[in-house]
């Protein structure tokens, strides 16, 4: 009977994290929305359902819409793969006009879309539309001596599967302002990987979490990684020479 029980438990456990993971999340860049630069670029990240909207970028176009109606065009630059992960990286055709509010706009935009591009505002008790506003031009927060040291690889066991990260250090005062290129280089296939991701109180973890994240690393291999700190206009801080590690063992359990 005990027996029954705990598989029953751990059925339902795993169902439960299933679901979780395979929930649909989209997030967007900058994280700051206000006072962004007229020169901003975007990034939008999907995650789990939602991956099949950044996929649609290819053939349908995007836009920045103002209060008054000004729509201007933002030129997809790339889409980016992770494991369970992408990003669409896109940059106005035309600068941003300033102390003006801006939403996304898709074309064909579906409905669940409508409601990915809206947060639900406490104050007012009803969902607005995800909004920007641009600001005067302010001096990039970028370092120039931006340096990336190695702190250990590390893997965890959840009731959903690994994760899986390589965790460096950055003397990036700015982190909250600043967004990380990451290039992934698999020494045994030679193949090379991109991704943007954030520092957690000045701490890169490069991998995946529990359900999905921006780099699939494979058990006990090895690899090297650089990065290239960039702020929100696009603006490129010199890239990191090559940083080799080795990625943690799986555990058993």
């Amino acid at each position: 009977m005990k027996k029954l029980l705990f598989l029953f438990f751990l059925f339902a456990a795993i169902n439960n994290c299933r679901a979780e993971c395979a929930m649909s999340v989209t997030s967007y860049y900058p994280v700051n929305r206000n006072n962004i630069s007229t020169n901003s670029f975007f990034i939008i990240h999907s995650y789990g359902m939602s991956i099949s909207t950044i996929n649609s970028f290819k053939d349908r176009k995007i836009f920045l819409e103002s209060k008054n109606g000004e729509l201007i065009e933002l030129k997809l630059k790339e889409i980016l793969t992770g494991k369970g992960e992408n990003q669409a990286v896109f940059f106005p055709i035309s600068k941003l006009s300033p102390n003006t509010k801006y939403h996304l706009k898709y074309t064909n935009e579906t409905e669940s879309e409508t409601r990915e591009l809206s947060n639900w505002n406490t104050t007012t008790q009803r969902r607005e539309k995800i909004t920007w506003t641009t600001g005067s031009e302010t001096k990039s927060p970028l370092k120039e001596d931006t340096t990336f040291r190695f702190i250990k690889s590390e893997s965890k066991s959840y009731g959903c599967g690994n994760s899986s990260n390589a965790i460096f250090e950055t003397n990036e005062a700015n982190v909250s302002e600043i967004i990380f290129r990451t290039e992934l280089l698999n020494v045994t296939t030679n193949k090379i990987s991109t991704f943007y991701i954030f520092a957690n109180q000045k701490m890169l973890q490069v991998g995946y979490g529990m359900c999905s994240g921006g780099f699939d690393l494979k058990d006990n291999s090895n690899y090297k990684v650089r990065f290239t700190a960039t702020d929100s206009t696009g603006k490129a801080a010199k890239t990191s020479d090559w940083k080799a590690f080795k990625s943690a063992k799986q555990p058993l359990f």
